[in-house]
């Protein structure tokens, strides 16, 4: 199936919308899955591995923009799941630093 839009810019408005929302999704997803880890084993998984391997996952989430693996910091007792380009937030203990119907940033 082939689809064609007008070409007015609204195309690529839309990819970044959907590339943002789908990427937080997955910071999402990897948060949820630290507190899985969390519950589990009384401490922060130390990187994105062990996540992946706690959620039977074998592909890696990545971010829809650039291509790469998300961030993963621990320390003090918290953790920050990052987007890897810098341009999507991060989640820090479960809290995103985006707010909700924010379609970017």
């Amino acid at each position: 199936m082939m689809l064609t839009t007008c070409g007015n810019g609204e195309d690529s408005a839309l990819v970044e919308i959907s590339n943002t929302r789908q990427c937080r999704a997955n910071m999402n997803t990897l948060a949820t899955d630290q507190a899985m880890y969390h519950l589990m084993r009384g401490d922060w998984a130390a990187s994105i591995e062990d996540l992946d391997r706690e959620a039977n996952r074998t592909v890696p989430l990545i971010c829809p923009d650039c291509g790469e693996e998300y961030v993963l910091t621990c320390g003090d007792g918290c953790y920050t799941i990052s987007c890897p380009g810098g341009v999507h937030g991060s989640v820090t203990n479960g809290h995103p630093s985006w707010s909700e119907g924010s379609p970017h940033y």
